[in-house]
């Protein structure tokens, strides 16, 4: 008996001693102990010998695996007890695997298999809900242990595995402007669709606002497209508010991908951009326009970077962000296409997370077609969602998928910001050296307090009232553009508030009908949106000149016809009655 549990405690791993003589007696307890700790070893076997495959360590949500290396590849499903797994790594004799479900289902010396199914399919009939990254609709009234997935493929479901497939080579050139309902960006700094653009700037920025009116606006396009959208975020609380509260009757065309954050985050977290990227791909085979949206990416950043620092690998062997980069496009004639938007804090704090901030931003700089930066320069754009700024140029070329009246009056904007940012600065150098203002010396940094808050609209305006609403701030603040014009209002004098200003503009756009055929401003505007224009050569060039020329004649006229209609509905100061009697 002695012999035999010396021999046990000389294990060295299981005892840190070894027995000093052998004159050693052992009281009844401590006998019972010893024989429960041999059988439990005799039962499982020494790790050290064993042939099979099988786990010899775990560490979070990461197992390393032994004798399995011979057979298996990378993204290999798995089987360990109850739990399925995915192969991270492959190195000499060792597998590394993310624990998929079930993490407490998994300890050491558990024989490891490979599952009945190659794939995890993800069904396609949660599209338009809130799904994990299987496709199952989320329920938060769910415990892990019912957390389970099925691996039944079936026609209504894709491989998160296999699906994933590499984007054609050939595509069209981008031709269609992405709005998004915001003056500063759609017509300071436009963006494109079928294109991978990023969302860049601090935290409560108005980032998420500007994405929330995007979806409206490309979910409501007039065209013959089925139009879908897959949003990816790591927050369910986020992904219920869009899902259930901002999206109303555009639900069925939205499918949120996000995480069940009581089950193993860090594996669905992992998981969830792939299985958003494959719907998005399955999508665009059906001929659909999708935008992709993938928010709280900082989130995944440092879930991916826990994992693979746990399989002690310094990076993933993939990116996602340049295989959804890659994805971008329109594919051409019966096919689909495909527009991706990453939202990217610039602030955090967490030290890990703003190092690893820092180097993913440097990525996505170099990878995308658009950067959108919440970060103004003028204080008083700072005030109100979303932050951004006007910005100015030092040349312009007007883009071939602009409409011609857009461009001109990006052009406009761009020479009216240049303008306003010199306000600004002249005034601020006279205050820092003590001299006084006359304010008609500088009438447009007085005028921008009424010139800002109708820029920095934070309701979400269609691309015609934006035009209107631009012309009508170009024309009243006596620009050098109407310096010849016999027109003298001013902006001051307008009674309303921005916000019932730019509802009063709106509502009076589409009332007027004094044009040809009883037709509205807004009806002229839309037909030019509507209508192609071919810009093969300087006559084309030609021709949308003169049709822009024409259109702003137009818009003139309805702007003296609104400021006409103002002042007999008693919408106007008295005459010179404006806020140049209390600075003087």
């Amino acid at each position: 008996m002695f012999r035999v549990y010396s021999k046990i405690l000389r294990r060295p791993k299981t005892c840190l001693f070894y027995l000093p003589t052998m004159n050693f007696s052992f009281d009844k307890e401590s006998l019972d102990i010893l024989a429960q700790l041999d059988e439990k070893l005799m039962k499982d076997g020494d790790s050290t010998i064993r042939s099979d495959p099988h786990v010899y360590k775990k560490k979070d949500t990461v197992v390393y695996i032994k004798n399995l290396q011979e057979q298996a590849k990378f993204l290999s499903l798995l089987k360990i007890n109850s739990s399925l797994a995915l192969t991270i790594g492959i190195e000499k004799s060792i597998v590394t695997a993310l624990i998929l479900n079930n993490l407490k289902g998994v300890g050491t010396h558990d024989s490891v298999s490979f599952a009945s199914s190659t794939d995890i399919p993800i069904s396609l009939t949660g599209l338009g809900n809130i799904i994990n990254f299987t496709g199952a609709p989320i329920i938060p009234s769910l415990t892990e242990q019912e957390n389970k997935i099925e691996l039944q493929s079936s026609s209504e479901t894709v491989g998160l595995i296999s699906g994933l497939q590499g984007a054609p080579y050939k595509r069209n050139l981008v031709s269609r402007q992405l709005y998004t309902g915001h003056m500063r960006i759609d017509l300071n700094q436009p963006m494109v669709e079928n294109n991978f653009i990023v969302l860049k700037g601090p935290s409560n920025a108005g980032k998420n606002l500007v994405v929330k009116d995007m979806i409206h606006y490309f979910l409501n396009e007039e065209t013959e497209e089925d139009r879908r959208v897959i949003y990816i975020t790591s927050s369910l609380k986020d992904a219920r508010n869009l899902h259930e509260n901002v999206l109303g009757e555009e639900r069925s065309k939205c499918t949120v991908v996000s995480s069940q954050e009581m089950y193993n985050n860090a594996a669905e977290v992992y998981l969830m951009p792939r299985a958003g990227l494959v719907l998005a791909q399955k999508l665009v085979e059906k001929k659909c326009n999708v935008l992709l949206i993938f928010d709280k990416i900082i989130d995944y950043d440092v879930k991916e970077k826990q994992i693979f620092d746990n399989a002690k690998q310094p990076f993933a062997p993939t990116n996602i962000f340049s295989e959804i980069m890659e994805n971008c496009g329109d594919f051409g004639p019966g096919k689909g296409k495909m527009t991706s938007v990453v939202v990217a804090d610039t602030d955090t704090l967490n030290i890990e997370h703003e190092r690893s901030m820092t180097n993913l931003r440097t990525h996505l700089e170099s990878i995308a077609d658009q950067i959108i930066e919440f970060e103004p320069s003028f204080k008083s754009m700072k005030s109100s969602l979303p932050k951004l700024d006007l910005l100015t140029f030092t040349g312009f070329n007007q883009d071939y998928w602009q409409k011609p009246l857009i461009a001109s009056i990006r052009k406009d904007l761009e020479h009216f910001s240049h303008l306003l940012k010199d306000a600004y600065r002249n005034n601020k150098n006279k205050r820092d050296y003590g001299i006084q203002e006359d304010p008609w010396e500088n009438y447009l940094y007085h005028d921008s307090q009424f010139i800002i808050p109708l820029i920095n609209h934070q309701e979400p305006l269609d691309i015609i009232t934006q035009i209107l609403l631009f012309k009508f701030i170009h024309r009243t603040v006596g620009d050098d553009a109407y310096a010849d014009s016999d027109w003298n209002e001013c902006i001051s004098e307008h009674l309303q508030k921005p916000k019932d200003l730019i509802a009063s503009l709106k509502h009076f756009s589409k009332s007027y009908n004094e044009f040809p055929n009883q037709r509205t401003i807004s009806d002229i505007i839309q037909t030019h949106l509507n209508s192609e224009f071919p810009k093969n050569s300087f006559e084309d060039w030609n021709i949308a000149e003169e049709e822009v020329f024409k259109i702003n004649e137009q818009i003139d006229q309805f702007l003296k016809m609104f400021y006409t209609n103002a002042k007999i509905n008693g919408g106007l100061r008295p005459h010179k009655l404006d806020y140049w009697k209390n600075i003087v």
